[in-house]
Formats: structure tokens, C-alpha cells, sequence
């Protein structure tokens, strides 16, 4: 299993999307987590995939480390 959990300085959302999506390109199972601040706000994305989504899924993981929004479970 893969884990990363990153800060990405001046990262906006559509870099951080794309950062996610070369990593799942290259791993099967993973769980990603990946931040940054844009304008004063934190952004925060996840990803969650293979074997790794039997125990979390991106929603979660984004709510254990109180950030909301969806994130993504592939």
C-alpha cells in the first residue's frame, strides 16, 4: 500500500487534481492526501483506492483531518 500525505505550496485545486491523477497512474493500491493554501484558504484533496478502500474511503479521510468536501474513491 502507498501512502502520501503532502503539503504543496501555492498548489490550486486543478494542480493538486492532476498530482492525484499521475499518482494513480502509477499505484494500484493507495491512499493520497494532499494540501495546500491558495488565497489565505486550505484546499485539501484525497484519494483512496484499491485494497485501501475496503478500510476508507476519500470522504473519510477528508472528514478524520476535519476538512469537507468529497473527494475521490476510485
Amino acid at each position: 500500500v502507498n501512502v502520501l500525505i503532502k503539503s504543496i505550496p501555492n498548489a490550486d485545486r486543478e494542480g493538486l487534481r492532476q498530482l492525484i491523477d499521475n499518482l494513480k497512474q502509477a499505484y494500484n493500491d493507495y491512499v493520497v492526501l494532499l494540501a495546500s493554501v491558495v488565497d489565505d484558504k486550505a484546499i485539501a484533496i484525497a484519494a483512496v483506492g484499491g485494497v485501501c478502500l475496503s478500510s476508507i474511503s476519500a470522504p473519510e479521510l477528508l472528514k478524520a483531518v476535519g476538512a469537507k468536501g468529497g473527494g475521490r474513491s476510485d
